[in-house]
């Protein structure tokens, strides 16, 4: 798909926030001229109606209409893409003082969802995590919220996408170097 402008960003993060935008309108036009008033302060009306007609060209989104209101909703494409992005800007804000925690991280993806399994290594590395083993990422900070939107994001039971805290680990000097802790 290539690069990704901002507004398209915006747009599919919103309505993948939103769900389905239900109006009780009767045009599509004006359920789009709407949803634009959302931007309004950050990009031009212009803008944001070419943007939208560009992620309905490219099957991302769609506009039907179900007992006399007009939805707008992702498609199941427009929705792995929305949940791409999402996870793209998830970071862990890094406190001042280490709490003396180390959380680890375990998974058990099957090969079927081999891409989710990469894209959730992916993630951690780029998180800031140390891989211990395949599955078995270690961290230093509390990331309990984080690790619940991938959970939620990859649609992964809690038994698969498991996060525990611990006082103390084996080798604890070797990880605090890596982690630059005192």
């Amino acid at each position: 798909m290539g690069k990704i402008s901002p507004i398209t960003k915006d747009i599919l993060k919103t309505l993948l926030g939103l769900g389905v935008v239900a109006l009780g309108v009767t045009t599509p036009f004006f359920v789009v001229a709407l949803l634009s008033l959302c931007f309004l302060d950050k990009y031009p009306k212009a803008k944001f109606r070419v943007s939208f007609s560009n992620l309905k060209k490219r099957g991302l989104v769609k506009i039907t209409k179900r007992k006399g209101k007009t939805l707008i909703l992702l498609t199941k494409k427009g929705t792995v893409k929305a949940k791409k992005i999402a996870i793209e800007d998830i970071f862990i804000k890094i406190p001042f003082h280490w709490d003396r925690k180390w959380r680890i991280v375990i998974f058990d993806v099957p090969e079927s969802l081999r891409q989710v399994r990469d894209l959730l290594r992916l993630k951690l590395k780029q998180l800031g995590f140390y891989r211990l083993q395949g599955s078995v990422w270690i961290f230093p900070h509390n990331c309990l919220k984080e690790i619940n939107l991938l959970r939620e994001f990859f649609n992964l039971s809690p038994r698969r996408l498991i996060l525990f805290t611990t006082n103390s680990i084996v080798n604890e000097d070797y990880f605090k170097k890596i982690f630059n802790l005192k």
